[in-house]
């Protein structure tokens, strides 16, 4: 685990841009996949975060920032991460400015770190589902219906938890996409 949280980091770090230019563009559709839908509750979990807020004409390279920045914020401090990053998204119109929470998973007894935000992210009943993909290709419409035809109202965030990154336009990212339901 220690290895893929490490690999993990150094992948981000070196990774050129968060945003994509003409020239470089994602991978088509074809090459991603979400699983289906399963109703779920994951366990709560420490974090060390930001928030910050994006429009959607610079969300790469804001977000590739902050990421940058807490990763190193988080190793001169010597927290190592329990986890790959987690993204929340507040709101529900990706085409309109939101609030995004950036972080990592940390150990419960981690100390807190200054300019980063300690907190719990509640467990939750949620609609999950894997995306493998690049994370600019994720189409969740499949997952929203499968959630009303579920009988099942979604929340207004969409948590998105790394679990394995090779780079931005890699159709073999693999995300966790999470839609916390109303109860």
């Amino acid at each position: 685990m220690f290895r893929l949280i490490v690999s993990t980091i150094l992948a981000l770090l070196s990774a050129p841009t968060l945003g994509y230019s003409q020239a470089d563009s994602p991978p088509p559709p074809a090459e991603a996949w979400l699983s289906p839908m399963r109703i779920t509750r994951l366990k709560t979990l420490t974090w060390f975060y930001t928030t910050i807020d994006v429009s959607p004409a610079a969300r790469g390279p804001e977000i590739r920032d902050r990421m940058v920045a807490i990763a190193a914020t988080m190793k001169t401090a010597g927290v190592v991460p329990a986890g790959g990053l987690v993204f929340i998204f507040h709101g529900t119109d990706s085409s309109k400015p939101m609030k995004l929470d950036v972080g990592y998973p940390v150990a419960d007894s981690a100390a807190a770190i200054p300019g980063l935000q300690s907190g719990k992210l509640d467990s939750a009943l949620s609609a999950t589902a894997i995306y493998t993909g690049s994370p600019q290709t994720l189409d969740i419409s499949r997952l929203d219906a499968a959630i009303v035809n579920g009988g099942h109202v979604r929340g207004d965030v969409m948590i998105q938890r790394s679990l394995y990154y090779e780079g931005l336009n890699s159709p073999n990212n693999i995300i966790l996409v999470e839609i916390p339901l109303r109860e």
